[in-house]
């Protein structure tokens, strides 16, 4: 499944680069401010960590792009359990594919699907860190949708902030309630420059 999305993925921004009018390579990072939604999810809070990674934007005309990216992405939540403070820790390499549409030549909005891939599930509590990827507890696969706005400072300089709203389940465990849901949620903030 994964490496079906990647060469979707890969088939895609070549097919779009083919028919694009610019091509612009660029990095990006910044502050992730995540929790989980969804069933029982009282008393949780955000966990704040980071992404950081690649993007390609390719100008289709004016007004419209699209910018495929590679980002790692620290999720997950914070809350309290039996009196404890507890940080979940949720890695995952996101690939999120935005449509973007320029009202200026600064000024910009983007909405796109994002493909997670968790590479590491652990929890913390008083220093203490429990690797979790033993228990099989989350799903490898996440999907959410992006929606944001970005600005651009010059040809080079950027800033943007981009909420992902989960879709998928992320838990894979048949301890867990069939019948609860709970997704990802994720507002990003980031500076970028693109080349």
């Amino acid at each position: 499944m994964k490496k079906s999305i990647i060469a979707l993925f890969l088939l895609a921004a070549t097919v779009w680069a083919s028919d694009a009018q610019e091509l612009h390579f660029g990095i990006k990072g910044g502050l992730n401010f995540a929790t989980i939604g969804g069933d029982d999810t009282d008393g949780l809070d955000m966990r704040t960590s980071f992404h950081l990674g690649a993007l390609m934007e390719i100008k289709l005309n004016e007004k419209f792009s699209i910018q495929p990216e590679a980002l790692y992405s620290g999720q997950g939540t914070t809350g309290k359990e039996d009196g404890l403070d507890i940080e979940l820790k949720l890695d995952y390499i996101n690939i999120p594919i935005m449509a973007k549409y320029y009202f200026t030549e600064a000024f910009n909005i983007e909405a796109g699907p994002q493909f997670g891939f968790m590479v590491s599930s652990k929890a913390e509590s008083d220093g203490v860190e429990v690797d979790l990827d033993e228990f099989d507890l989350f799903k490898d696969f996440d999907f959410s949708l992006g929606i944001g706005a970005g600005y651009k400072f010059n040809p080079n300089f950027f800033v943007g902030a981009r909420y992902n709203i989960g879709v998928s389940n992320i838990y894979d465990d048949s301890d867990f309630d069939d019948n609860s849901s709970n997704q990802n949620m994720v507002l990003q903030i980031s500076v970028g420059y693109m080349f």
